[in-house]
């Protein structure tokens, strides 16, 4: 499966945020959310995405003492390595453990509560596993950085920023699902920008960012470019649901000077 810059936009987000919901991650990714769903479960079927866990913070929970450990074997055969990494792998407290060049063979994270659970793990368990001969430990003082995101070939930018990095007048390819006033709008699939003043008839519409008061406002807002493309489509904005396009922030910001706008 060959990934192209929205999957790995998706990939990023999640990563950081699990917890998005799939109308938020279609907004953020530029897609209808029915297409981002089925992108989601074909990079779970592919592999990339492995799980869905929560992260807990291991100082909240008690686990305050974090060791590395480096672990010497005495052969360096197929069976020893197999049988020392089984019984590491039955170890809750055991974060991570790594196949190593070096001096030691293997470098293991343990996280205790206390330095006498410590103590019972290396010389009730550690020291008395077969083909084990030294073993080196270096508690950690601080932990100065940890993430679990990857760093990925292309960034997942949210569309708020995206916008104001490319400008006015770009193509965005930005999308939002708005729900207002009884009326749902499908902000689906925007592939220009659109520039209101040259018109654009049935498109005439603008993307109200947060910043400008997201969904409270976004009837009035697009009514308001419509008006000024020369658009009365039947029943207005919100009678239908349709393809949603981008206007300049200078023109954003004339509209909601006027009067009746205001926020």
């Amino acid at each position: 499966m060959q990934l192209d810059s929205t999957g790995w936009k998706i990939l990023g987000l999640l990563q950081g945020d699990a917890r998005l919901s799939n109308v938020e991650l279609a907004q953020a990714v530029g897609l209808s959310p029915s297409p981002c769903l089925n992108r989601v479960r074909a990079l779970e079927e592919a592999g990339y995405i492995s799980r869905y866990v929560t992260l807990l913070d291991a100082l909240r929970v008690g686990l305050k003492v974090s060791v590395f450990i480096q672990v010497t074997l005495e052969r360096q055969v197929e069976s020893a390595l197999e049988r020392f990494e089984n019984a590491i792998r039955a170890r809750p407290e055991v974060m991570e453990c790594y196949l190593m060049t070096g001096d030691a063979d293997y470098l293991i994270r343990v996280v205790v509560a206390d330095i006498q659970l410590l103590e019972e793990f290396i010389l009730k368990f550690l020291t008395k596993l077969p083909g084990v001969g030294n073993i080196k430990s270096s508690f950690a003082l601080k932990q100065v950085k940890y993430q679990t995101a990857l760093p990925l070939p292309v960034a997942a930018v949210a569309p708020k920023a995206d916008a104001r990095r490319k400008g006015k007048n770009k193509r965005q390819g930005l999308t939002c699902d708005w729900s207002c006033r009884g009326a749902h709008f499908d902000l689906a699939s925007v592939d220009a920008a659109v520039d209101v003043e040259r018109g654009a008839g049935d498109e005439a519409v603008v993307l109200a960012g947060e910043k400008h008061g997201g969904a409270r406002n976004v009837i009035g807002i697009a009514a308001a470019a419509e008006r000024d493309a020369g658009h009365r489509g039947p029943g207005g904005l919100a009678g239908r649901v349709g393809v949603v396009e981008t206007c300049t922030e200078d023109y954003l910001e004339s509209i909601l000077r006027r009067p009746n706008m205001a926020l």
